[in-house]
């Protein structure tokens, strides 16, 4: 695009300097005629016709920057906050709110609000299938979550999971998965496609237990 932009603007320089030494161009001849023609409505029809179209991709590598960079930071807000939670036995519910309040510094200088995650520990049950041990959803960063009852032990009662091949082993193990969606909005381009969901999910193995007991 730079490219582009040196060349127009080596050319408008070149043609505003014949033209400032004389106006009427020698053109061509035609039918013994000697044709004059003034030039100055070629440079602005090019200008027009170029200059729209830098702009355009100008904005455009802005906007594509900017949602990058948002889907980098969505997918490191899941990834923190699943890490967080595998670092402790147990975790209450007020621990588990200001964990996913970290969010609001880990998506800056995006909003938190259309953040939307869930944090779910989910381990194998009596016939070894992957199951929810427990699991909290916040619709946003400041809204209360809404928790399922969590078992006694590390034997999984709640619904089927379905994760990776590979991720829990033996009987008693388990795994915390935070899934993360946020629905970015560009700035200019929300009048042209309106938002873009960007998800990312986590996945920490406990360190200090077989699995994260919620309080």
């Amino acid at each position: 695009m730079l490219f582009v932009f040196n060349r127009l603007r080596t050319g408008l320089r070149e043609k505003l300097a014949r033209l400032g030494r004389n106006p009427l161009q020698l053109y061509a001849r035609a039918n013994g005629r000697t044709i004059f023609v003034r030039d100055e409505g070629a440079i602005m029809l090019e200008a027009a016709i170029v200059l729209p179209i830098l702009v355009m991709m100008f904005v455009g590598m802005i906007e594509f920057s900017q949602a990058f960079t948002a889907r980098r930071k969505v997918a490191s807000t899941a990834i923190t906050t699943a890490d967080l939670v595998a670092q402790v036995s147990s975790v209450s519910t007020p621990q588990l709110n200001d964990i996913v309040s970290v969010s609001n510094a880990l998506l800056a200088p995006f909003s938190a609000t259309p953040l939307r995650i869930t944090i779910t520990s989910v381990g194998l049950d009596a016939n070894s299938n992957a199951a929810t041990l427990w699991s909290c959803t916040w619709s946003s960063v400041t809204a209360s979550p809404t928790c399922t009852a969590p078992p006694q032990g590390c034997t999984a009662t709640g619904t089927p999971f379905t994760l990776p091949s590979g991720l829990l082993g033996q009987a008693g193990s388990s795994i915390i998965v935070t899934n993360a969606t946020y629905n970015y909005k560009p700035p200019m381009g929300q009048f042209l496609i309106g938002g873009v969901t960007f998800n990312s999910v986590s996945y920490f193995k406990p360190r200090l237990a077989p699995c994260v007991a919620k309080l």
